[in-house]
């Protein structure tokens, strides 16, 4: 007979973390979201799961959230491609750190760490990357520089507490705020033109699809204990015509404009060295980082995933994008 879990999710409030405890809720399981979006966090409890607000920093919220749990799902991070490092390493190294180690004082079972396949990324294409694959800095962004520090702290747990460590891939669907939204305001400003030869293969992945490998880690076999994990739609997409279509579904401009990755990546090192030299507020228009994601290629292997965890995704790409703007297209009502 099912018996669902006692989880609790950090950054419950997120695109990703959101989507998960509303999964894992519909599932059987009882969740507590932690997060720092009041707005979301009532939509929690309204949805019948308990919700403690709490940023990263409040560490002495964590006794009484992570008492009895079953399972820590953490999803809270720093996700941006600008900032300063003990801002990113407060977030995604520390906070990695101060949750693992209260988990581990409450004896919860299973840590379900969160992070990110951008540790792989080295500005140029590269296809059917799998966990093997070596990784050492530099980085290619204080982001997955951090993330990559805050793998190192859980890899350092693996003896005192269950962990497995997912690295989706591109999120999007609805209630996405970062991936497809921040390109569509791009598009809405000044258009968004073409960046390299405009043929690079990327992978994405439906949100869904990562809430389902996460529910997954909770019931996986002692073989993924301590192991890392790709995440994708497995289902590569040159990544132009994919704007294209969305572009055209939102009734926004497609530039006619090109760019070549060189001369990108020089604007780039440009605007970047102007907002860390210069008392400048916000982001660069572009950074180094943006510029290979959106020129080069890269895709991930997923057998490891599909051999230990089963996992197999239950929204293929068509069905993704057509949620997403359908989505998208209801937030412009």
């Amino acid at each position: 007979m099912f018996r669902g879990m006692k989880i609790v999710i950090t950054g419950a409030t997120g695109f990703l973390g959101f989507n998960t405890a509303r999964w894992l809720k519909n599932k059987g399981h009882e969740v507590t979201g932690l997060g720092r979006n009041l707005t979301r966090g009532l939509r929690l409890r309204d949805l019948g799961m308990s919700f403690i607000p709490c940023t990263l920093a409040e560490t002495s919220l964590y006794s009484h959230a992570l008492s009895g749990a079953e399972a820590v799902v953490h999803c809270a991070a720093l996700s941006a491609p600008w900032g300063t490092p003990d801002i990113f390493h407060a977030a995604n190294v520390h906070g990695t750190q101060s949750v693992l180690d209260e988990s581990r004082k409450q004896k919860v079972p299973r840590f379900i760490h969160i992070s990110s396949p951008s540790i792989y990324f080295r500005f140029e294409d590269a296809l059917d990357i799998d966990e093997a694959t070596p990784l050492k800095p530099p980085f290619a962004s204080l982001y997955s520089a951090t993330k990559f520090a805050a793998e190192e702290v859980v890899d350092a747990a693996g003896e005192d507490i269950f962990c497995v460590t997912l690295r989706p891939r591109g999120i999007f669907g609805p209630g996405d705020e970062t991936l497809l939204p921040r390109l569509i305001r791009v598009a809405k400003k000044r258009g968004l033109p073409r960046l390299g030869d405009g043929k690079n293969i990327i992978d994405l992945t439906y949100v869904d699809n990562v809430s389902h490998a996460i529910e997954l880690c909770l019931r996986s076999s002692e073989i993924t204990r301590g192991q890392k994990y790709n995440i994708t739609n497995g289902d590569p997409v040159e990544l132009w015509p994919f704007l294209d279509k969305l572009f055209t579904r939102l009734e926004l401009p497609i530039s006619p404009k090109s760019l070549s990755y060189n001369r990108a990546d020089l604007l780039a090192r440009l605007l970047e060295w102007t907002y860390s030299t210069l008392p400048l507020k916000g982001e660069p228009a572009l950074t180094r980082y943006t510029v290979g994601l959106l020129a080069k290629s890269q895709t991930l292997s997923i057998k490891k995933a599909k051999k230990d965890l089963g996992y197999e995704p239950l929204i293929g790409m068509e069905e993704g994008l057509e949620r997403a703007i359908l989505w998208l297209q209801e937030s412009k009502k």
